[in-house]
């Protein structure tokens, strides 16, 4: 194994890696909503972990920089492999916003959005399943990817359904206007998580056409 295959082979570990610890931002992050639908107050300690996760991934995305820095891949493909990770990147990034939000406004989740909730979580948690799959792929042969961004889109609009609806209950009640104005930037920053994925999916499509150019 040349210097060269030996960098790639170092980037595309520390890819898994990376992406490895998005997912477990996802899940900790599902957890931690569960817990504060229940009342439950280590859903505190679970946002510290979603913060943990978020900056663990971090680092990985500068170690995977550093080594495209010092040459891995031809320069071609460098650039594709920077947006990339940066996209996946943002994917706990807003998980981290949405943690950041929860714990430090503290709204009330009324009855009537308690349902909602769990299931605007549960579809972005099932949005992250093609993602996963469209990545694993990626690295193995970059032609399989196509058809990936429409799965990812399909399970988006479910997410983006899901918000509107909210929105729409939260309009239509009897809340004051300070509280719908806080439960909707919730229910916003719930949704944008979903919307990063949608990004990932695009990439890996337009990478997968590069490559075939």
């Amino acid at each position: 194994m040349g210097i060269f295959d030996k960098k790639e082979t170092e980037v595309e570990l520390l890819f898994y890696k990376h992406f490895n610890k998005v997912e477990e931002t996802i899940r900790e992050f599902q957890l931690m909503i569960y817990d504060y639908l229940k009342g439950e107050q280590r859903f505190k300690d679970r946002s510290f972990q979603v913060h943990t996760l978020e900056h663990e991934a971090d680092m990985v995305r500068h170690e995977v920089e550093l080594k495209l820095f010092q040459g891995a891949f031809l320069p071609i493909y460098r650039e594709d492999y920077l947006v990339l990770i940066e996209m996946i990147d943002k994917i706990a990034n807003r998980c981290e916003d949405a943690a950041d939000f929860l714990t430090l406004t503290h709204p009330t989740i009324p009855d009537f959005l308690q349902e909602d909730m769990i299931k605007i979580t549960d579809a972005t948690v099932a949005t992250f399943t093609p993602v996963k799959e469209a990545f694993g792929l990626f690295m193995k042969d970059v032609q399989k990817v196509f058809g990936y961004s429409e799965k990812i889109s399909t399970r988006e609009q479910e997410v983006d359904k899901i918000e509107w609806h909210m929105i729409t209950k939260i309009f239509n009640s009897e809340l004051s206007l300070a509280e719908k104005i806080l439960l909707k930037e919730m229910v916003q920053l719930l949704g944008k998580i979903s919307n990063r994925m949608e990004d990932v999916g695009n990439q890996f499509e337009i990478l997968a056409i590069k490559r075939r150019m």
